[in-house]
């Protein structure tokens, strides 16, 4: 089974503009088997990628990335390790959920199997942050 190692989450603040810049990574490790599956067969795999804010037992989410897909379309192929980055800038007003304590963001990355629906999920450690 495919497997994601390695997740990170970098947050950088830009106070005077009110911007967070954002970047989750990973590393996507395929099967051999799997890898052949992709590269000839056509099977898909999507990585989905959310950014959340924890508070005590809530989790809620602030940010979600475009998918990345790892198909055999337009002449591309798979290989067996695939590194991974998602970044984004958003307002970090629209990040803040913590009234007066920093803010605790955490990202989830879940790779499905298109054809069974199977699914891994990996997360960063938590990042505070102060985005007032």
């Amino acid at each position: 089974m495919a497997t994601i190692d390695r997740p990170e989450l970098a947050i950088g603040t830009d106070r005077l503009q009110d911007l967070a810049t954002l970047s989750v990574s990973c590393e996507v490790h395929f099967t051999e088997f799997e890898v052949n599956a992709v590269n000839l067969l056509g099977l898909r795999y999507r990585l989905h990628c959310r950014l959340f804010n924890k508070d005590l037992w809530d989790v809620e989410p602030v940010a979600v990335f475009d998918d990345r897909m790892f198909t055999r379309e337009a002449g591309a192929t798979v290989s067996q390790d695939e590194r991974v980055v998602f970044d984004t800038v958003r307002k970090m007003s629209d990040l803040h959920i913590h009234v007066f304590s920093k803010d605790e963001l955490v990202a989830e990355l879940r790779l499905e199997n298109e054809e069974t629906g199977e699914d891994v999920i990996g997360r960063t450690k938590v990042v505070a942050v102060d985005l007032t």
